[in-house]
């Protein structure tokens, strides 16, 4: 989880809760989506209120108070906010894809609100059956595990061409966060993802590589992968020609998504 996305743990002061009124829209939604327990709930529509405009100090902590009382977990009949229309928002914003590997299952959640543009693209690419038999053609320990280069070399062909668009970093490449992986030229996103195993937002976030999902169950799977190490030049050009049998011949222990699919 992203470490901007906590809830709050102690009360905001005035000046705080003025200065939360300007935080931008996804910020909102996030905090109130990833709190969804206990009194973490609580908090996070205390700040969530708080960021509304009107609604500063004491007076927004009431009526969050309040609208606990009044049902906001339950029926809540006397509350018109039942679910609030940018917490129902956050939730479809938010799409589990499953990637079941050779090792097990790697469950990402895509959040639209991220990056939009990687996030529908990838959605796009599941429903496609892209992803289906692709190799983790380049895993290494303490950075990532890239995939994206298809088990039929056709597939390949047909979608390597369509790239996307730029978008800003909204959220960075901390570990388990999930980015496109992009050349050096602008527009350059198409097939390939990585899950980043350390926190590589320094290096990376800067050269534009924005997440648009991250791991939410599976870590451990992704983290025992086999390691093919940096490949050597030829490798994803080969890959690209000859598919599957390349990669088999090349890393006869390597790890491959069998099946990826979009969680209904």
């Amino acid at each position: 989880m992203g470490w901007y996305l906590a809830p709050p743990r102690r009360p905001l002061t005035q000046p705080t809760a003025r200065a939360l009124r300007r935080t931008p829209a996804w910020k909102k939604k996030a905090l109130v989506h990833m709190a969804t327990k206990g009194p973490e709930k609580k908090l996070a529509k205390t700040a969530w209120l708080r960021m509304t405009p009107g609604l500063d100090g004491e007076d927004g902590a009431a009526e969050a108070d309040a609208g606990d009382e009044a049902g906001m977990d339950g029926d809540g009949a006397e509350n018109p906010c039942n679910p609030c229309g940018d917490e129902a928002q956050a939730d479809e914003d938010i799409v589990n894809v499953i990637l079941e590997t050779s090792e097990g299952n790697i469950t990402i959640a895509v959040h639209k609100d991220w990056a939009p543009i990687g996030a529908e693209h990838f959605i796009e690419l599941v429903r496609a059956g892209y992803y289906d038999g692709a190799p983790w053609f380049r895993v290494i320990p303490g950075f990532m595990a890239q995939t994206g280069i298809a088990a039929d070399p056709a597939v390949t062909a047909q979608w390597q061409g369509k790239t996307i668009e730029d978008e800003p970093v909204v959220v960075g490449n901390l570990p388990g966060k999930v980015s496109f992986g992009r050349s050096r030229g602008p527009n350059s996103r198409s097939t390939h993802i990585f899950i980043n195993y350390v926190d590589n937002s320094a290096s990376l976030d800067q050269q534009g590589f924005p997440a648009f999902g991250e791991v939410v169950d599976g870590m451990d799977v992704v983290r025992s992968l086999y390691a093919t190490g940096e490949n050597p030049g030829y490798v994803q050009q080969r890959l690209g020609q000859e598919g599957i049998e390349f990669f088999r011949t090349e890393y006869p222990e390597g790890d491959v998504i069998e099946r990826a699919r979009v969680e209904e």
